[in-house]
């Protein structure tokens, strides 16, 4: 009698688990999630500026580990790019932004890291051509997407002062 107590009481309590309600996923929380992935993004753009720093000071044969660095710093781009417009903003006026002083979601350590993956892009793309090394048509169109806002990001590199002398592109001109 004892034990069927118990196991109708177990019964009673486990009956509203049963029928808890699901979340719902609104815009906001979709919202959210964009934006941090946005900046987790930005994140990752710092922790690979020294690598790809590294890979432009030795890019001077044409490699395996090159071509691979290559597709990576694409990539990268794009996806800034991607996510940029996921969050319904234009990189191109965040940048305007950015070089007039004006907010902007860009942080300076990103824009540096972008510049040192795209001083990679250039010169590893320029060694290829030199040799005669047919990119892809993927990688040429990755390639010129991802330098279609060099111009505009080192002139905002710069111009930027930093007291702790640690915007490396600045090093690569």
């Amino acid at each position: 009698m004892k034990y069927i107590k118990i196991l109708v009481l177990a019964f009673i309590f486990t009956i509203p688990l049963s029928h808890a309600q699901d979340k719902v996923i609104t815009e906001e929380d979709v919202l959210e999630a964009k934006i941090a992935a946005f900046y987790a993004q930005f994140n990752q753009l710092f922790y690979t500026k020294y690598i790809f720093k590294a890979a432009f000071e030795e890019a001077d044969h044409l490699s395996k580990t090159n071509e691979q660095l290559l597709n990576f710093a694409n990539f990268q781009m794009s996806s800034i790019q991607i996510a940029y417009e996921g969050l319904d903003m234009d990189l191109s006026k965040d940048l305007l932004d950015m070089s007039e002083g004006r907010r902007s979601k860009m942080t300076l350590d990103a824009l540096d890291s972008l510049c040192v993956a795209n001083k990679f892009i250039e010169k590893y793309s320029r060694l290829k051509h030199q040799y005669n090394d047919l990119q892809s048509e993927d990688s040429k169109a990755l390639s010129k997407g991802a330098l279609k806002f060099q111009t505009q990001i080192e002139n905002i590199i710069k111009i930027t002062e930093s007291p702790l002398n640690d915007i490396e592109c600045k090093k690569l001109f």
